[in-house]
């Protein structure tokens, strides 16, 4: 019992709640313990409250028209800042444009600005009170803000505008699941399917809430139906994992914890959760595994970090591929090689590093050719070295020497490059210069007299 409690601990179930859009943008996801709603999910997209607010007419509805349709554009492209330009121009024009105000909401809330997000949503409501999908959508940023009182009182307003709106019922029963309202949470994701039998973000959402109150086998019975609807549900199979895994039926926990990971390999959670749950079995080998790819995960996130803290310093880059080559991620390496001479095409050691990949590679001619940059760039031993390396493998023998000379190499592979040169000038009838060659050789490497 001690160690079941300490995994649950860690168990993490997953709910999903949604703001709105008139666009077919995912729904935000939230992440949630098994005691408590979500934090941090994705705010809303900026959408178009609809009808019933000021709507602007004539040459205003002309003009900035085309504005909102840019508006939409630069959300997509997550450029906040011309969104932002555009939409102030908007009002400046329409001060009463409810749309504005309320795609200005959305990305204010995006990016953490919370009381101007809610001043816009409040002037968005203010010019369009009628509009449910204004008050579900506050109500969404109240939510995720650990506000669940105002949510609800949103959500019950969107509600009596909408009686059929599918998203509100979704949103009210996770604020009410936040309020530890079991029953009414299924209640309301009940509602949700009703209207709307494909919605699978309700089916996961009901299948957390029975989960909750002790329902597993109607829980189990929602995330089949939730992964009914989209077999690719990551979010389902985490949580039917760990209904299976309270259950002790550990096989089945296992394999959906794997489903999860073969769709989200990059989550450390999916890893911890699997690797408990074989310790549980007894499977050392398997845990010892899932215990290493969460290490090589937790620095990856570290280098992550370091790549978003300072985009613009190609070390951070190459440290990032570097660990992305150990761990068999070759093309997210290569992009972030690429990533690393953009933010400095003079930083010889960037060319340096991908000449190392390369030659691992067997890719002789492209490591040559970033020697080469790096040499370019900024002589150094190591280019050299390397290059004389990739020469050697190409049969380029004068090219090794040559480059090891720069490197000031003295090992087995400098003699071996001399011994074969003089093989080949032998062959060619330079018996002189082959001498010469095999003199220097045998001196690096006695061993090759043999």
């Amino acid at each position: 019992m001690r160690y079941l409690a300490l995994l649950l601990s860690l168990l993490m179930l997953m709910v999903v709640g949604c703001g709105d859009s008139d666009t077919d943008t995912p729904e935000a996801t939230a992440e949630t313990p098994s005691d408590s709603t979500g934090e941090n999910p994705t705010s809303p997209e900026s959408t178009n409250p609809g009808s019933g607010g000021t709507a602007a007419s004539g040459k205003l509805a002309e003009t900035t028209k085309p504005m909102l349709d840019d508006v939409a554009a630069f959300m997509q492209k997550r450029d906040y800042n011309s969104a932002i330009k555009t939409l102030n121009e908007v009002l400046r024009i329409d001060p009463e444009c409810a749309e504005a105000h309320y795609k200005r909401a959305g990305i204010l809330a995006d990016i953490g600005q919370n009381t101007q997000a809610l001043g816009a949503f409040n002037k968005a409501i203010s010019l369009d009170p009628k509009n449910a999908m204004i008050r579900n959508t506050r109500g969404f940023f109240f939510l995720t803000r650990g506000m669940t009182g105002r949510a609800l009182q949103d959500f019950d307003e969107a509600i009596k505008l909408n009686p059929k709106y599918v998203q509100a019922y979704n949103n009210r029963g996770l604020a009410m699941l936040s309020n530890g309202n079991t029953t009414a949470a299924i209640a309301d994701f009940g509602v949700a399917v009703r209207f709307k039998p494909d919605y699978v973000d309700a089916y996961n959402n009901r299948g957390f809430a029975n989960s909750k109150a002790g329902n597993h086998d109607q829980a189990i019975a929602d995330f089949d139906k939730a992964l009914k609807i989209d077999p690719n549900y990551t979010n389902a199979y985490v949580n039917r994992g760990t209904v299976h895994y309270q259950a002790e039926k550990f096989p089945k926990a296992i394999a959906d914890f794997t489903e999860a990971i073969a769709r989200d390999p990059r989550n450390v959670r999916y890893y911890q959760l699997r690797m408990q749950t074989y310790q549980k079995l007894t499977m050392t080998d398997e845990a010892k595994q899932d215990a290493n790819q969460i290490v090589w995960l937790t620095k990856l996130q570290k280098l992550d970090n370091a790549v978003a803290a300072e985009p613009k310093n190609p070390t951070a880059h190459i440290q990032r591929a570097a660990h992305l080559i150990e761990g068999g991620d070759d093309k997210i390496a290569l992009a972030s090689f690429e990533a690393a001479i953009k933010a400095d095409p003079q930083h010889g050691a960037t060319y340096e590093q991908r000449a190392q990949y390369w030659f691992s590679k067997g890719e002789y001619d492209k490591c040559i050719a970033d020697c080469d940059q790096a040499l370019n760039v900024a002589p150094s031993i190591k280019a050299f070295s390397i290059r004389g390396d990739a020469c050697l493998k190409k049969n380029d023998y004068s090219g090794a020497i040559a480059s090891y000379t720069e490197a000031k190499r003295f090992d087995p592979n400098v003699a071996k490059a001399y011994f074969l040169r003089g093989q080949q000038l032998k062959s060619q009838g330079n018996i002189e210069a082959a001498n010469k060659d095999f003199a220097r050789a045998y001196d690096l490497d006695p061993t090759l007299k043999k």
